[in-house]
């Protein structure tokens, strides 16, 4: 009768003699199931050592395999070409998983290195040295080579292989990520359902292998902004996964990384979060404290606590992800962009914005390097420079990088995309700054009208949508209206954010100033109040939003001609502009002739 064994310890006794400690495994382990099949196939033809190191890698006991194949290494004959090959292949992949790429791209050129030399070469080893070139190459954030290595690898296996072989729906799904790396959606799409195709002609339904794919497919549908059917592939793998994985495998820490994605571009942030920390609870048991991987997690638990408004922990979220990538990558990887790119939304969130800008023209010399001229991130900089811009005041600059940001989304994305809405929206900013009203509602409508087609009703983000075009009523003194979507921004926030998320103090604000426009100068007042006390709480001292409520606060009291409250106010509103914007920016400017004015009138009183 055959047992199994967990391995708990290996150690070379002598030369050329080791010791390994095994613990009895019963017959219902996970792990032990999971490996039946997948050891199977991995492991086929080679003996003992090869299949012992193979099995260590696959139990992620990645310093015992680097041993096994380093003392391989040593006994091997530089004529053993094909054994030499596959050792260099796996040590790559034990560098890929542990996040080394650099040394992963080191040892899988070697491999590639010696197929070259070889007369009698062999196609298949060749094509997975292309293949796993590719995906370092992806991992380094060198997206035009992965391309290119995986077209080298599907040459090859279009050669060698059956239309249907498994390997080829690999090679798809490799072709598939490259191109999503690259924004090429559609493309995309094709390699994954020919991945597909072939994985459903030669596989059961909850093969593992399944839930490669539907990941995929779901993580590009929510790029595209399509929530519903990536939640379902996501949902799909997640089901296979839970089945067959054990409860620490890397792989469900990616579902739920991914599922936690859906939930918050939904606006459903408590689940979002929920899903982010189970994705990192499994990477913290899996994975070194340096690795990537970790990084992922910190930043999108980072963004969740910055939608919340929770900004010193989104801050140390994004500092623990930027340490490990700094570390990990070469200066213009485009994992980097992303974590400066949301240094830089904090950083404008708590009126810091020349750091702001700072980081965001860190992420675009990253990303100009390093993806295509229409690529979706790409949009998202220029996007974001053109809102710091415009909070500084050059609204040229801002306008000039809205229209960039226009310009891609419209290429890349379909015209119902979320992120096409935001970039109407911040359009309609600017043409409301310039005084063009109507050209600024028009905008806005659409950005509304995108939003209600993508989103579910009570999503947070189409609270801004409610706001500007109050904003604009209001402007075409059309009050009434005014206060109507003021009053349905200020209904969704109240159900989806936090009472004091600094969302809810906009639509204070913005209710305040309707009711100061027909003078209900009470009522106007009770808001500015309800505002301030969130806006304080949540925002820096020299936040310039402070500056305005503590202005429209004045305001109001100096025409319930409480002089003095409103003196303490404007002054406050000063200093704050002072400390935050330019000596002429025209907001500080307009402060100074409210504090000239309240003082005068104290001085006739």
């Amino acid at each position: 009768m055959h047992s199994i064994f967990h391995i708990t310890e290996i150690k070379q006794i002598e030369n050329q003699v080791w010791q390994i400690t095994l613990k009895l495994t019963k017959i219902d382990d996970k792990q032990l199931i999971y490996l039946k099949e997948l050891i199977h196939g991995k492991t086929q033809n080679v003996n003992q050592w090869y299949r012992l190191a193979k099995l260590m890698a696959v139990l992620r006991e990645f310093d015992h395999a680097k041993e096994i194949y380093h003392v391989l290494l040593n006994l091997l004959p530089t004529t053993e070409s094909s054994k030499l090959c596959y050792i260099y292949n796996e040590l790559g992949i034990i560098c890929d998983e542990t996040g080394d790429y650099r040394l992963a791209l080191s040892f899988y050129q070697k491999a590639l290195e010696i197929q070259r030399k070889t007369t009698h070469f062999s196609h298949h080893l060749l094509s997975i040295a292309y293949n796993n070139i590719g995906e370092i190459q992806r991992e380094l954030g060198d997206y035009f080579k992965a391309l290119s290595y995986h077209k080298k690898t599907l040459s090859i296996k279009q050669k060698i292989l059956s239309p249907h072989d498994l390997s080829l729906a690999t090679t798809y799904n490799n072709l598939g990520l490259a191109n999503q790396s690259l924004g090429e959606f559609a493309t995309a799409l094709e390699f994954y359902e020919k991945s597909l195709n072939i994985k459903r002609k030669a596989l059961s339904p909850a093969h593992i292998d399944f839930a490669v794919t539907y990941n995929n497919m779901g993580e590009l549908h929510r790029e595209m902004g399509k929530y519903a059917a990536a939640l379902k592939y996501l949902e799909k793998g997640l089901q296979i996964r839970l089945k067959t994985c054990s409860p620490n495998d890397s792989s469900l820490a990616i579902t739920y990384n991914n599922i936690g994605l859906i939930h918050r571009e939904q606006g459903d942030y408590n689940q979002a979060i929920s899903y982010f920390r189970k994705s990192l609870e499994i990477k913290e048991k899996t994975y070194t404290s340096n690795h990537p991987a970790l990084a992922i997690s910190y930043i999108n638990i980072g963004e969740v606590h910055q939608l919340l408004g929770e900004f010193p922990e989104a801050i140390s979220s994004y500092e623990k992800a930027l340490e490990i990538q700094e570390k990990a990558y070469s200066i213009n990887h485009p994992d980097l962009a992303i974590t400066y790119n949301n240094l830089g939304i904090v950083h404008q969130l708590l009126g810091n914005y020349p750091s702001g800008l700072s980081f965001y023209q860190k992420a675009l010399k990253i990303r100009q390097k390093s993806l295509p001229p229409n690529h979706p991130a790409l949009a998202t900089t220029y996007n974001n420079i053109g809102h710091v811009s415009q909070l500084m005041g050059d609204n040229n600059v801002a306008l000039e990088y809205y229209q960039k940001t226009k310009n891609v989304q419209e290429k890349c994305l379909g015209p119902y995309h979320p992120s096409l809405a935001a970039t109407f929206n911040n359009l309609g900013d600017i043409q409301r700054t310039l005084g063009n009203h109507k050209k600024a509602l028009g905008l806005y409508e659409k950005s509304l009208e995108i939003k209600k087609k993508s989103l579910s009703p009570n999503h947070p983000t189409l609270s801004v949508a409610y706001n500007n075009i109050g904003v604009v009523h209001q402007a075409m003194q059309k009050h009434a209206l005014a206060l109507e979507y003021y009053k349905k921004a200020l209904e969704i926030q109240q159900k989806n954010l936090p009472l004091d998320h600094p969302d809810v103090a906009l639509s204070y604000y913005n209710i305040g100033t309707v009711h100061q426009s027909i003078k209900q100068y009470s009522i106007a007042l009770d808001n500015y109040e309800k505002a301030l006390k969130i806006q304080e709480k949540t925002l820096s001292p020299n936040h310039p939003d402070l500056a305005h409520i503590h202005n429209s606060t004045a305001t109001a009291y100096f025409y319930l001609e409480k002089y003095q409250k409103a003196l303490e106010h404007e002054q406050r509103a000063v200093d704050i502009s002072t400390q935050s914007l330019s000596p002429d920016h025209p907001h500080l400017q307009t402060f100074k002739l409210h504090l000239q004015r309240i003082q005068s009138e104290l001085e006739v009183k």
